[in-house]
């Protein structure tokens, strides 16, 4: 029986020598894997606080941003609703411009329509004055020739007056007398009335001309002198004489 208890008692000290040698190896196995595990750990350490940090600071800002973006938004709404605002305000503003304008533009279209039959009126004035004015020439030109023929006929009384009364002036010391021709001769041209209405014309003979004919101005002849009479005259004859010489002259 001791035999027996020697022999169990070297198996179990040598499976407990197993035993701890196993654990001994299983130790050291945990001990390798602690120390390669508080490796990683650092490593780990090394890389994520950073990395943590990072996004920590990355969230950070990019809360900000949204927050700016949030209120630029917010504010570009409002800016959007009060440039609406002000776009219909304008509208309404430049609408009634634009009707306003119309009408004005209506209202000047209804003037120069205005203004343009009145220029035409004005134009049609302005050539029956311009016929006028021609009418008034051509009467200008008449009365001048009237006055011509009434100085041309008072000289023609003149001379006829002043024959008999040399017979007188004869009798008085000093005496003459003057049978000068007219200032001018008469015009060759006829003349010719301007309109060919008979009210314009009265009695004229119409051509087809318009205004009178042109007349070249008249060389006013030489005055002959006239031989002096022998008989001695007076002063007063002398007199006479001057006044008669006015008197064709005018």
């Amino acid at each position: 029986m001791s035999t027996q208890s020697n022999v169990s008692l070297d198996e179990v000290n040598s499976e407990l020598k197993s035993v701890e040698h196993e654990l001994t190896d299983v130790e050291q196995d945990l001990r390798q894997f602690e120390s390669r595990q508080s490796n990683a750990t650092t490593v780990l350490k090394f890389l994520v606080y950073p990395s943590l940090v990072a996004f920590v600071i990355l969230a950070g800002y990019g809360f900000y941003l949204i927050q700016r973006l949030t209120s630029d938004v917010n504010r570009l709404a409002e800016t959007i609703v009060q440039l609406s605002a002000s776009v219909n305000s304008s509208m309404l503003s430049i609408s009634s411009s634009m009707t306003i304008m119309s009408g004005q533009m209506g209202s000047i279209v209804n003037s120069t329509n205005a203004m343009s039959s009145n220029m035409h009126a004005m134009n049609n004035s302005t050539q029956q004055m311009s016929n006028d004015v021609t009418q008034m020439n051509a009467s200008t030109q008449h009365m001048a020739a009237s006055a011509y023929n009434m100085q041309h006929d008072m000289w023609s009384m003149n001379r006829s007056i002043s024959k008999p009364m040399r017979l007188f002036n004869s009798f008085m010391p000093f005496g003459g007398g003057n049978d000068s021709p007219p200032p001018m001769s008469l015009p060759t041209t006829p003349l010719v009335p301007y309109y060919p209405s008979p009210y314009y014309n009265a009695g004229w003979p119409y051509q087809g001309q318009q205004g009178l004919a042109p007349t070249l101005p008249q060389t006013q002849p030489a005055t002959p002198v006239n031989q002096q009479s022998k008989q001695p005259t007076s002063p007063q004859g002398g007199g006479r004489s001057q006044l008669n010489a006015s008197s064709a002259a005018t």
